[in-house]
């Protein structure tokens, strides 16, 4: 028989830029050759945990998501959270990001 347990491992954050999380530098960088009625928005950032060492026959990775889930989302600025991998610490490190306007 399957369990049907189910565990929380999507979170929604409102009010909260993508962007934040990328480098300044960066953004600015790519603002400056974009058209004027133009605008960056960052909707996707994937990361994986993985061993220090690539073991191919053991691909033991853990994903960690935060995306938009659509354009709607990207403009009233609500980014989801996706991971297997200590979820609430990773919270706390994308709220540290959080620019005050």
């Amino acid at each position: 028989m399957v369990s049907k347990n189910w565990e929380e491992v999507v979170s929604r954050l409102e009010n909260y830029d993508l962007n934040n999380l990328l480098n300044q530098d960066f953004i600015d960088d790519l603002n400056e050759i974009i058209d004027v009625d133009e605008a960056i928005s960052c909707v996707n950032i994937s990361l994986i945990v993985r061993g220090d060492v690539v073991n191919l026959e053991n691909n033991n990775v853990k994903g960690i998501n935060i995306s938009c889930d659509n354009l709607v989302d990207t403009i009233v600025k609500t980014i989801y959270l996706n991971t297997e991998y200590k979820q609430d610490e990773i919270k706390e490190i994308i709220e540290k990001y959080e620019k005050l306007d």
